[in-house]
């Protein structure tokens, strides 16, 4: 019945209606219920950082923007126009929580932003994605000298801890077949290319700014599509923590269709060695416990079956967590002793995401924190936690919408006779 529904009204119509009811539903249960509930057993305090009618927040799950207590933003006014074009950046000082803004940029998604982090070398170094006349680049920036230092001339998803090079892919198809993952400021000259030979992943020299293709989309595709009737394309790119390998995942997906499919692969980073980890079910997300091990959430069946699982990068073997509260896709990302990770999960029926950890050994999980999602930001838009993990202090920071239908960034501390 629910599909011959979505026939006769269309799919999209019908995800707007469930929003809808899901929103209603939340709001009845907002009158009787706070907002944000705490586990002040484990959580410390917590801290909120955000500007009057405006967007605030960090990106995505993978980058720490927390450094020498400056917390990295992007910055959008909430009454702004509905397709923006440029976002700014800035940071917190977080010692007497001042914004203080740094520049602009047009190459930013609501997912993972402007993929804006800082330099693990240098105090005063920020690097980011922009957009500079027909194409996109990369950006290094000296805060100290508030100027751009170096331009690199390709947007890079990535780049190895020792900051030597980076990882670069085609934004612009990323953005059109996955939205709100890559950048929409400039046309996709791929259009219509299922696998084209001259685009995938590229290695780029952070020295000379020179590029060299490290796999095409044609010799993916040809891998799972013989006959190339899918779009392809890639998409969450990681180095493993000694910069030796990096994970992707290879996605393709029908013409005009929003049904896809991917695969969890693992290459050298000179192009040797590819390994293909998963391709019978659909990944999600990703971490790398230490340089032999993923963890990665799994789709089994969407919205039925969703579970973590640890992939052993050299033997392809798995290992599937097994915890019935660990049954839904999230953001992970491990503690520093790699025995813990943390976590969070979408919005569920009452409009309510949750943040947790989660104990390997003990086999234990522990609520964090609760906390509203508005709905009024959905699809593109929508406001996943996107917990990200301050090792040495013991903060998580995460993305939220709790309050003012805005955008703003809250701080877990944890206790101190907790902390791992």
């Amino acid at each position: 019945m629910k599909q011959f529904v979505k026939k006769i009204l269309g799919e999209q119509f019908c995800h707007k209606i469930s929003l809808t009811i899901k929103y209603i539903r939340g709001l009845k249960k907002v009158v009787t219920k706070r907002t944000l509930v705490v586990n002040s057993d484990k959580v410390e305090k917590i801290e909120e950082y955000s500007l009057k009618d405006k967007h605030v927040f960090c990106g995505y799950y993978d980058l720490v923007p927390i450094k020498d207590q400056k917390m990295l933003v992007h910055v959008l006014d909430k009454k702004g126009k509905t397709n923006v074009r440029e976002i700014e950046l800035g940071y917190f000082d977080m010692n007497d929580n001042k914004y203080v803004k740094i520049t602009n940029t047009k190459a930013w998604c609501w997912q993972q932003g402007s993929r804006l982090r800082w330099s693990n070398k240098s105090k005063n170094i920020i690097y980011y994605n922009d957009i500079e006349g027909e194409h996109d680049c990369f950006r290094e920036y000296d805060l100290e000298k508030n100027q751009i230092v170096q331009t690199i001339p390709y947007a890079l998803y990535d780049i190895d801890p020792e900051e030597k090079c980076g990882i670069a892919i085609n934004f612009s198809r990323l953005q059109r077949l996955r939205p709100g993952y890559g950048y929409s400021y400039l046309k996709d000259n791929t259009m219509g290319q299922n696998a084209p030979k001259d685009d995938g992943i590229f290695v780029v020299d952070l020295k000379t700014g020179t590029r060299k293709m490290l796999l095409s989309l044609y010799d993916l595709a040809k891998l799972t599509d013989d006959e190339l009737k899918y779009e392809h394309y890639i998409n969450h790119i990681a180095f493993s923590p000694d910069g030796s390998k990096i994970l992707f995942f290879h996605l393709w997906t029908e013409q005009n269709q929003s049904t896809w499919k991917n695969e969890l692969c693992v290459i050298n980073i000179d192009g040797t060695n590819l390994k293909i980890l998963e391709n019978e079910y659909r990944v999600s997300h990703y971490d790398w416990k230490d340089n032999m091990e993923l963890l990665i959430t799994v789709i089994e069946k969407p919205g039925e079956k969703e579970f973590y699982c640890y992939y052993n990068v050299e033997t392809g073997e798995k290992v599937r967590i097994e915890n019935k509260n660990l049954k839904q896709d999230g953001h992970p990302v491990h503690a520093k002793n790699s025995k813990i990770f943390y976590s969070d999960t979408y919005p569920d029926e009452n409009c309510m995401q949750q943040l947790f950890e989660y104990d390997t050994e003990r086999n234990e999980y522990t609520l964090l924190v609760s906390v509203f999602s508005n709905l009024r930001l959905n699809d593109e838009k929508r406001c996943d936690l996107h917990p990200k993990l301050v090792k040495d202090a013991n903060q998580i920071l995460i993305d939220t919408t709790y309050k003012g239908c805005k955008r703003s960034v809250l701080i877990a501390n944890l206790k101190d006779e907790i902390k791992k």
